[in-house]
């Protein structure tokens, strides 16, 4: 939606559009906040991230499912001929793969 608007200049913004826009970008700064304040904090500390053999078990199940749901996502997009479902899984793979890095950096 961002780009859209990026590329979109002229175009004029609805209120749907702009409440959409603070609704999901309101909690995108607060998380960021969060995680900053965070590693802030474990640093200081000295606090290292330690791995389980739970832990590391949830994250196989919890990026499986993710690329399921994208999948799925994709599948319907593709049946409906969404463009804004299209859009959403972009947002989804996006997402997927920074779960992933994630992850990763934690191990």
């Amino acid at each position: 939606m961002i780009i859209r608007i990026q590329n979109n200049n002229d175009e004029k913004k609805d209120a749907f559009e702009m409440t959409a826009l603070k609704i999901t970008g309101t909690p995108l700064y607060i998380l960021v906040i969060g995680l900053v304040t965070t590693s802030i904090i474990n640093i200081w500390t000295g606090l290292r991230p330690a791995a389980t053999v739970w832990g590391i078990i949830i994250s196989i199940i919890s990026i499986l499912v993710m690329w399921f749901l994208v999948l799925g996502k994709r599948n319907v997009g593709i049946k409906f001929k969404s463009n804004t479902c299209r859009c959403k899984l972009n947002n989804g793979l996006y997402l997927y793969v920074r779960n992933i890095i994630n992850k990763q950096c934690s191990i």
